[in-house]
């Protein structure tokens, strides 16, 4: 959702208003005052220009208000990858439609697909969405194309197959490049894991250290005294007491020390091994 938003706002708002303002001044100047003398295809097509742009701006202000919801959190993420989906397909109408007024096969606006497709890969990044959005493009420059030339002569033109090479490539090389991206991510969220379990694991040993530490000392305190007294004892049910006292203080320090010894062993670096070198290298050096 954060992509999406940030994509639609910084990047794409302001390059469809600057085609939007192209698109209307280029009715202004070169349709509208053609109209009253054109002939019926002419007028017809005016029409259908000018239906185009009322269509894709009111798209487009639709879009913009479910932006600015995102944005106050009061949308769906899902909603919103749904709006952008189906706005990334009138994007891709919108630019056939320009390139049927402006030359279709030789419309240099043809390499604007290009940027639809970066655009696709950044805000979709799912396979199938990306498969539909880059064959709709190729497909509504084709009709585009056929409905400018009205013939379909075009499709034994190399420059029209060059073209649909031009978006397989582009399409395969965003998918390859999203691709790379998510194992860069992975890596990077696998060192992150290692690097906060041996943070964990050292702070659980400064822990234990400190704990036994601070155990051992009166555990020490303890064991001196049961000794002094059983020296001085002459009694032997009194003597046997103490004696346990001992033995159970002399446990305690036992489960100390190994909790100290896993403190220290806590302190190294966790990392992959290769558990056979190491058993090999273990049997040579024995």
């Amino acid at each position: 959702m954060r992509r999406i938003l940030l994509v639609e706002t910084n990047i794409m708002l302001p390059i469809k208003f600057v085609a939007f303002v192209t698109a209307s001044y280029f009715y202004e100047n070169e349709l509208r005052g053609v109209l009253p003398t054109a002939s019926p295809e002419t007028a017809l097509a005016a029409r259908a220009y000018v239906t185009q742009l009322n269509f894709y701006g009111v798209g487009n202000l639709i879009f913009w208000g479910l932006l600015l919801a995102a944005r106050l959190g009061r949308m769906l993420p899902r909603l919103l990858r749904f709006s952008a989906f189906w706005l990334a397909v009138l994007d891709t109408l919108f630019l056939s439609g320009l390139i049927y007024f402006t030359g279709s096969l030789n419309s240099p606006l043809f390499w604007l697909y290009l940027g639809l497709m970066v655009r696709s890969a950044v805000n979709f990044p799912v396979f199938w969405q990306q498969v539909i959005l880059n064959f709709g493009a190729a497909v509504f420059y084709t009709l585009a194309v056929m409905l400018a030339e009205e013939t379909w002569r075009f499709f034994g033109e190399e420059l029209y197959w060059l073209r649909l090479m031009v978006l397989l490539l582009i399409s395969l090389c965003c998918w390859g490049v999203y691709v790379l991206l998510q194992r860069d991510r992975q890596r990077s969220r696998v060192r992150h894991e290692f690097e906060l379990r041996e943070q964990s694991a050292a702070a659980s040993g400064r822990l234990a250290a400190e704990m036994a530490h601070q155990l051992k000392n009166p555990l020490g305190i303890i064991n001196n005294a049961a000794y002094l007294l059983q020296r001085q004892l002459t009694d032997a049910a009194v003597a046997e007491p103490v004696a346990v006292i001992r033995e159970e203080v002399g446990r305690c320090d036992k489960i100390l020390t190994q909790l100290m010894d896993y403190a220290r062993l806590s302190e190294g670096r966790i990392e992959r091994v290769d558990v056979n070198a190491a058993v090999e290298r273990a049997l040579t050096q024995a």
